[in-house]
């Protein structure tokens, strides 16, 4: 089956996950960052995986706050002033040499305020250009071809912080 979109969620609104499915075969990731528990962060949450807009899986977990202790953390998310998380990726995708594929970077708060970058696995800054294309905080690789295997990475970055994750590609020939 094609790999699933992953989302966590609370209350039936979507918090945190992928978006897009990136074709073909992959294994995918969905974070929940909460920097600053309060009260009104108690509650039932549900990771959701969804392959192909039809078979849902649903894992839910209650959390409760059981004694309120102030951290540090809880006067920047005030201030709305964090470093950028990256809640979707693929840590590896399969795709059909030929084939577009979708390497997913979503961000927590997807704000104007943070920097994207895309590098392939000798660390090269990839660019709108060629066969790549940067498309929001995604990446796609257009006639993907066996020389495109190998890790590329994602790396998010603000005057606050820097998170970074990688998806390893791997193209596979097509069946005849």
């Amino acid at each position: 089956s094609p790999t699933p979109t992953t989302a966590w969620y609370k209350d039936g609104q979507r918090l945190a996950g992928t978006k897009v499915s990136p074709g073909g075969l992959g294994e995918v990731w969905a974070k929940l960052h909460i920097p600053c528990v309060t009260p009104s962060t108690a509650g039932l949450y549900e990771c959701r995986g969804v392959v192909g807009g039809v078979k849902t899986v649903v894992v839910e977990t209650r959390v409760e706050v059981l004694e309120l202790v102030p951290h540090k953390e809880c006067t920047y998310t005030d201030r709305q002033e964090v470093q950028p998380t990256i809640t979707g990726w693929f840590s590896n995708i399969m795709v059909q040499a030929g084939e577009t594929a979708r390497l997913v970077c979503d961000l927590e708060n997807d704000s104007k305020k943070k920097s994207i970058q895309w590098r392939d696995a000798a660390g090269n800054i990839l660019k709108n250009k060629g066969r790549y294309q940067l498309k929001g905080t995604d990446l796609l690789i257009h006639k993907t071809d066996w020389m495109d295997m190998g890790r590329f990475t994602c790396t998010a970055s603000n005057g606050f912080g820097v998170d970074m994750v990688s998806t390893f590609l791997y193209p596979i020939r097509p069946a005849f």
